[in-house]
């Protein structure tokens, strides 16, 4: 019988960026963050930070992302500014690099 490879599954990390990309948009084009699309976009930025990139490539995307985001606020308040975004994100990238590596978490 011959085995048939399975499609490797696509890295969510991008999916995710896209749809804090395209939020991020929808609020630039409203002209604030306090508007009606802004529930949007804090969701789509949560969802960003508690998805664990599966590919090298992936977790350079999400790293590159946070950092490019940050860039953009120009010395405004910080992008993760929730504090449980801001743990979600340092374990996702922890979760992220040890899947990646495969290797075992170790404590800090």
């Amino acid at each position: 019988m011959k085995r048939t490879r399975q499609p490797k599954k696509a890295d969510p990390i991008f999916a995710a960026i896209e749809r804090v990309r395209r939020a991020e948009l929808a609020c630039d084009a409203e002209g604030a963050y306090n508007g009606s699309r802004t529930g949007a976009f804090w969701k789509a930025r949560s969802a960003f930070v508690r998805t664990v990139p599966t590919t090298p490539a992936g977790v350079a995307a999400f790293a590159s992302y946070l950092h490019e985001a940050q860039t953009r606020m120009c010395h405004a308040n910080p992008y993760l500014d929730e504090v449980d975004d801001a743990e979600a994100f340092a374990a996702t990238l922890v979760a992220a690099v040890n899947l990646v590596l495969g290797s075992q978490p170790v404590a800090a």
